[in-house]
């Protein structure tokens, strides 16, 4: 990437040597130079116009397309727009959301890597597990009555929020992993803005919402969410595969104790009643049930309490219980 304008936006916010090369798939140079005028200070069309020596109604069209793409912010003084660059981590994940199905294979490559690489460092840099993992709805269903449930649920977290908007799962997107639903990641309350301002996802009621938390664990999907130790309230749950999800991914081939942390609860298995038929181990895809010579195994430290195993046994000989 030779021209100055890259050359000036790559320095200025840090990309990795990995996607250098491929920033024009991103923006371009015109674009570039904007993002650097803005990054460490906001900044309005008329200001950014005459630095770059740029007609005004030009300037104006660009810093509108960058804002509904997501990757500048805008506010409103008086009658003027001031911009402000997004960070690195939020252009990423834009450019993938909105670009990607029109790359090509190879183009995808580099991102791939520096998608799951960007999680990598920040589980790294963690002092806690950055996200954790929440027991699908049909688990909870038998969970003794009587008993105060001591964590929270997914659908009492839905009901807490104002406002609730599903997107399309990014890290299904990146991995072009197709083979289950992708429009079933729900934002919660203000972090909604970002997404309601620039017409992004689409606003659900409660009984909308609901309905997705119901298709994710029928496709056999995990419940997640921010971990509240790293921050609080939540501001997302996803719904999520081994083959995709940073989270999963990160503990599962890459060995981080810091992606995610177990729900609370625990699945227990009455074995008087269990068949063996091997249905919740193909369920599991934390790998803490398996079958060794024709008979079921529990490897309990691997158990991540998302429950799918209690929703799938056919005889209901699982049930859940509290770590």
């Amino acid at each position: 990437m030779k021209d100055t304008n890259y050359y000036k936006f790559i320095e200025k916010f840090g990309i990795p040597e990995k996607i250098q090369d491929n920033v024009d798939l991103i923006f371009n140079k015109i674009e570039a130079s904007i993002m650097v005028m803005i990054a460490d200070a906001e900044g309005d069309s008329d200001e950014i116009s005459k630095s770059l020596n740029i007609d005004i109604s030009e300037t104006e069209t660009i810093l509108n397309s960058l804002y509904y793409r997501g990757y500048v912010s805008r506010i409103k003084r008086g009658e003027r727009y001031f911009y402000k660059a997004e960070d690195y981590k939020t252009i990423l994940y834009q450019f993938i959301d909105l670009e990607f199905d029109k790359l090509t294979d190879i183009q995808r490559k580099p991102f791939q890597k520096e998608f799951m690489d960007s999680y990598l460092q920040v589980f790294e840099k963690s002092l806690h597990p950055v996200f954790k993992v929440i027991p699908v709805e049909e688990a909870l269903d038998e969970f003794v009555p009587h008993l105060i449930i001591p964590y929270t649920k997914a659908s009492e977290i839905l009901a807490q929020s104002k406002q609730i908007v599903v997107i399309d799962c990014i890290c299904r997107k990146t991995m072009r992993r197709f083979d289950k639903p992708l429009n079933v990641c729900l934002v919660l309350g203000e972090a909604t803005d970002f997404y309601v301002e620039r017409g992004i996802g689409e606003v659900l009621t409660q009984k909308q919402a609901q309905e997705i938390l119901k298709l994710a664990s029928d496709s056999d999907l995990v419940h997640t969410m921010d971990n509240p130790a790293m921050r609080y309230p939540t501001h997302i749950i996803c719904n999520c595969d081994d083959q995709a999800c940073v989270y999963i991914r990160g503990l599962k081939e890459f060995g981080s104790d810091k992606a995610i942390t177990k729900s609370g609860y625990i699945p227990v298995t009455d074995f008087s009643l269990c068949t063996n038929c091997g249905t919740c181990v193909d369920k599991c895809i934390f790998g803490a049930r398996i079958m060794e010579n024709g008979k079921l195994q529990f490897i309990k430290d691997k158990c991540y309490g998302c429950g799918l195993c209690v929703k799938n046994c056919q005889v209901e000989a699982i049930r859940m219980g509290v770590l």
